[in-house]
């Protein structure tokens, strides 16, 4: 297998009415190859009761959103977050989050860009750092179910996206039909030192860890500045609570004093089993090809994955192999699996022109699913 590349993967996440203005700062900055994925953000509606907005029967807003994600090295990552913080007023609860993580390119098509930025400008806006990204993945329709721990904690403003599962499902024969094949994946930014007991919250709010729930992981991420905007909502103080976060981080010099101390974990922690050693294996092809590729991994050792839409843009408009509607096959696999199966994709036409294919890793810490008794 060729040599892994290191690079960095930047995530920005901004609602549908901010989006010209993210490609115009996109575009500004010399991004060229970027993808683009639907997907939805969740914030508490303000209550007059206090005591319910907290709770389970608390009303959630959901707003349409924008996921923009782009590989450049790795040297260019806290500039670039900065840079763009600066031009979309990212700092301000409400405009949206960015946030960088380091992946090792394991193979890609001659099409693919690794984007240099240009233009950069000096900031210093503060950033968050040693942070842990959640990613769940659990039938439709609950998706916000696990996701509210996000809001009810405090720690973070989720974001679903869509997708359809493999795996399982795809060996069980005729009993597949009482699978579906839709999926939600439910996405948490969080403190390291809150990861752990936000995700064993989620794992026991959506029961992950009995049969046919779902599938949850953590993945590390270097920076980030993050939306701190939980809830919306009439407001009769001279400042929000998230307007008021901002002005502390100002004077405090960082994020580090939000950090949260939990009381207590969840009461099935200290007897939960976990998997660890994994990586997070994602797939990105031209539309049309996911499926194939995805079996060929599970064929060579893979156990699943949730497969989801893409869009490709090219903001400078240079000639390219890859397509427009592109695909993302996310698969959670062991790391002396990851020859095998990348290989085997490569064998089957991952970098060819028709598939334009490439392949990200990074670590995942830690997984919870059904293990059997």
């Amino acid at each position: 297998m060729q040599n892994l590349s290191k690079q960095t993967k930047i995530h920005l996440l901004v609602d549908r009415i901010y989006s010209k203005a993210a490609l115009d700062a996109l575009a500004e900055l010399g991004i060229s190859d970027l993808h683009v994925e639907n997907g939805r953000s969740l914030q508490l509606l303000q209550e007059a009761d206090k005591q319910v907005a907290f709770t389970s029967k608390a009303q959630l807003n959901e707003e349409q959103v924008l996921m923009f994600s782009f590989v450049s090295n790795r040297s260019w990552a806290k500039k670039i977050v900065q840079h763009l913080t600066e031009k979309l007023s990212l700092n301000i609860p409400g405009k949206g989050s960015i946030y960088a993580k380091d992946i090792e390119l394991a193979l890609h098509t001659s099409s693919l860009e690794i984007n240099e930025p240009k233009n950069l400008i000096e900031s210093e806006h503060l950033v968050s750092s040693d942070l842990i990204g959640i990613a769940c993945v659990v039938q439709k329709g609950e998706g916000n179910h696990v996701a509210q721990i996000g809001l009810s904690t405090g720690t973070a403003m989720p974001v679903v996206s869509y997708g359809i599962g493999t795996g399982l499902r795809n060996r069980l024969g005729l009993w597949r039909i009482l699978i579906p094949a839709e999926k939600e994946v439910s996405t948490l930014v969080v403190n390291r030192d809150e990861a752990d007991t936000v995700m064993d919250m989620m794992i026991d709010v959506g029961q992950l860890d009995q049969p046919g729930k779902g599938f949850i992981f953590q993945f590390p991420i270097e920076l980030g500045v993050l939306n701190t905007k939980f809830s919306v909502g009439e407001s009769k103080q001279a400042a929000s609570i998230e307007q008021i976060i901002s002005a502390i981080d100002t004077i405090q010099g960082s994020t580090e004093w939000r950090r949260k101390s939990f009381s207590k974990h969840s009461e099935g922690e200290k007897q939960r089993r976990y998997l660890t050693g994994l990586v997070d294996f994602s797939l990105i092809c031209n539309e049309g090809f996911g499926e194939t590729l995805t079996q060929c991994a599970m064929e060579a050792g893979a156990a699943g994955a949730t497969i989801r839409h893409l869009k490709y843009m090219s903001l400078h408009d240079r000639k390219s192999s890859i397509s427009p509607a592109r695909e993302i096959s996310v698969m959670t696999i062991g790391q002396a699996q990851v020859e095998t199966i990348t290989e085997a994709l490569k064998s089957n036409g991952l970098l060819t022109p028709e598939v334009s294919g490439e392949l990200h890793i990074n670590p995942v810490p830690k997984a919870c699913t059904f293990l059997g008794k």
